[in-house]
């Protein structure tokens, strides 16, 4: 009987062990997109800071430090930021084109995070589970203390 708890408190202890790298994984995964996303974010800065010109040879730049949402009633909207010129002459199927193509990426995006987060909020409960699961069994074999 003592070497079967022994062999559970053992597997317990591997499984924690497997749960614990997972996490820590996870967490290296989402650093690591952060970083990429920084990345891009500041290749993107780079290529506006270069001074962009349109077909009819304009300068024009905005700074933010979170994005734009297009709307086609009330145009650009956003939390913070800077607008340095309005272009409005843009046609309009451009515009459609953009909104429809940033709304599809920006959905399958929230779908990747939400999924990721959903995983990474497993891993704890399962170390919630274990640690439980071990209390519980070294509480079983020390019952008479109890």
């Amino acid at each position: 009987m003592e070497m079967y708890m022994y062999k559970r408190l053992l597997f317990s202890i591997v499984f924690l062990l497997f749960c614990s790298c997972k996490l820590y994984q996870s967490e290296r995964k989402e650093a690591l997109r952060e970083e990429q996303t920084r990345s891009k974010y500041k290749q993107q800065l780079d290529i506006w800071y270069s001074g962009q010109i349109d077909s009819q040879s304009r300068h024009w730049l905005f700074l933010t430090d979170s994005s734009f949402r297009f709307h086609p009633d009330s145009g650009l909207i956003g939390q913070k930021g800077q607008l340095a010129m309005l272009e409005s002459q843009v046609k309009i199927s451009n515009k459609q084109g953009a909104s429809t193509n940033s709304s599809a990426s920006r959905v399958k995006t929230l779908q990747q995070q939400s999924t990721e987060k959903w995983s990474a909020w497993v891993v704890p409960n399962l170390w919630l589970i274990g640690l439980l699961l071990v209390a519980f069994a070294l509480a079983w074999k020390f019952r008479s203390f109890f």
